[in-house]
């Protein structure tokens, strides 16, 4: 990947796969959340190679990222040491996202 990272989301969509958000260790801070995304194309072989898909609203991690009716969707997670109720969806041609109602933090 162009950036390394660790509790990110993962999915399938198109025949690519398309990396949301995550943590990336800096050496300079401690671990910082990412916004960004990424997308790889497995039917290019090793020709294939990581690359820029948009960036989020909102930098998370330890979130959970599904595709449905062709948007990609990403929910919850972690932000800034924080629970993160926000969600948002992106149709990734477009590599826009668009913020969702968020998750209700009432039991």
């Amino acid at each position: 990947m162009v950036c390394a990272r660790s509790g990110h989301g993962a999915v399938a969509f198109e025949g690519r796969v398309v990396v949301t958000g995550g943590t990336s260790d800096n050496y300079v801070q401690s671990m910082t959340q990412l916004a960004d995304c990424e997308e790889l194309d497995p039917r290019l072989g090793r020709r294939g190679e990581w690359s820029p898909a948009g960036r989020m609203s909102s930098a998370r991690s330890g979130h959970t990222a599904t595709t449905l009716l062709g948007k990609l969707y990403v929910v919850g997670g972690e932000a800034s040491s924080h629970s993160a109720a926000a969600c948002e969806s992106s149709e990734p041609r477009s590599r826009s996202w668009q913020p969702l109602p968020p998750i209700s933090t009432k039991w």
